[in-house]
């Protein structure tokens, strides 16, 4: 199994799509040090385009071990999967804390191990 990185993943076998969404939920940014315009592979933007790979899924499984972050951003990806017509499922592997507690509400089942956390606030 590939190594999950702090950006989200994409994969799908027959009508099943599997979106990770590990790490941080950041936007595009600007390198403070040299300048350079830095592109988040966990932005809204991000996961826009790969959804739209998916217009065909019939069901999207979310997995989720995320700390959070731009509530901006985590707005934009539940969004996106609101207008999507698949069945949704959340499974919370580890964390669904802040703005990655905000995209799980969109989906038709949430599915949490004893050990796993959604933090709200």
């Amino acid at each position: 199994m590939p190594k999950i990185q702090n950006r989200f993943d994409f994969r799908q076998e027959a009508d099943t799509l599997e979106i990770y969404i590990y790490g941080v939920i950041e936007s595009d940014y600007r390198d403070w040090w040299t300048g350079e315009e830095i592109e988040s592979e966990t932005s809204a933007d991000f996961f826009r385009e790969k959804l739209a790979e998916y217009p065909n899924a019939k069901t999207i499984k979310l997995f989720v071990n995320s700390q959070g972050g731009s509530v901006l951003e985590a707005m934009g990806i539940r969004a996106q999967l609101a207008r999507h017509p698949a069945k949704k499922i959340a499974i919370v592997d580890g964390w669904a804390a802040s703005a990655a507690s905000f995209i799980i509400t969109i989906c038709d089942e949430v599915r949490m191990f004893s050990s796993s956390m959604q933090m709200l606030h």
